[in-house]
């Protein structure tokens, strides 16, 4: 075989080797989201690789034969370029959209993903936080009136898991809840608690992995909108093996370890002062009927 450039069929080679390793990993950031602008930028920049792979292509075809293919590399190389450079600097616009996003509300609790274990635990968290937040949605099995009974929290948003679809959400339609929870904390400008104590209920209908993309993707719109999401599993309820996944991604965490971690004991009222003042608001309540 006549090689006509060899510096250029190295080079060819070498890009193509880079292009084809960077198409792999971006192809594997695509398929673990489930949805929203981390997929859609995991997307954009397999386009990229893809059309890089053609141009790598075209130099060593070209450097091997008497084939001129300079203006298709050129072009390959060009959309490629455009389409990268577009998928970064929309990234950076992202990330300095999120700077310079004030605290609100949320000043001094840190934007995280927590794994509650303890229904006591999930209650106290949200009595205490919920409060200090610009918004509460909850995703539950319960229905709002018995969940809101329970928890003694009044959800600004609330999605009854159901079949029955004109009642609530159907399990199965994930990406329709990721949809509902990104425009309520677009509306409410970040500074929001997300809570969802139906991770079994949800696995029953979908399988695991669409479960835990459907999360992770969730967390990472949380993480940027300067967020709260937590998440009511027990070990008891889910199988081990999927509880240690998840409590990877998510910290798992008490009441007393998230008031410690936020510097919130001097800022918020202790337990016996949080239910005199719910039994003064109950005993107002039923006096003003």
């Amino acid at each position: 075989m006549d090689v006509y450039n060899f510096p250029g069929l190295i080079m060819g080679s070498i890009i193509l080797l880079a292009s084809l390793y960077g198409l792999y990993r971006a192809y594997v950031f695509y398929s673990s989201l489930f949805e929203g602008f981390a997929r859609k930028l995991a997307f954009r920049v397999m386009i990229g690789f893809v059309l890089t792979v053609g141009g790598s292509i075209g130099v060593i075809i070209d450097s091997i034969s008497e084939e001129k293919l300079w203006f298709v590399m050129a072009v390959l190389y060009i959309i490629s370029y455009v389409i990268l450079m577009t998928a970064v600097l929309r990234y950076l616009r992202s990330l300095s959209s999120i700077s310079y996003k004030p605290m609100g509300k949320m000043e001094g609790i840190p934007a995280n993903a927590f794994i509650v274990n303890n229904k006591e635990d999930s209650i106290k968290i949200l009595q205490l936080l919920a409060p200090k937040l610009k918004g509460v949605f909850v995703i539950s099995r319960k229905q709002q009136s018995e969940w809101e009974k329970e928890y003694r929290v009044k959800p600004d948003r609330f999605l009854w898991l159901t079949r029955v679809e004109r009642k609530g959400v159907q399990p199965t339609k994930l990406h329709v809840m990721l949809e509902e929870i990104v425009r309520f904390i677009k509306e409410k400008g970040g500074g929001v608690l997300v809570y969802i104590d139906s991770i079994e209920y949800l696995l029953l209908y979908n399988d695991f992995n669409t479960v835990a993309k459907f999360l992770f993707s969730l967390k990472d719109y949380i993480m940027i909108e300067n967020s709260l999401l937590l998440l009511f599993a027990s070990p008891s309820t889910l199988e081990e093996k999927y509880y240690k996944l998840l409590i990877r991604e998510f910290e798992e965490i008490t009441a007393n370890k998230l008031l410690e971690e936020v510097a919130l004991y001097e800022a918020l009222p202790e337990r016996k002062e949080f239910k005199e003042r719910d039994k003064t608001n109950n005993h107002a309540s039923h006096k003003s009927k």
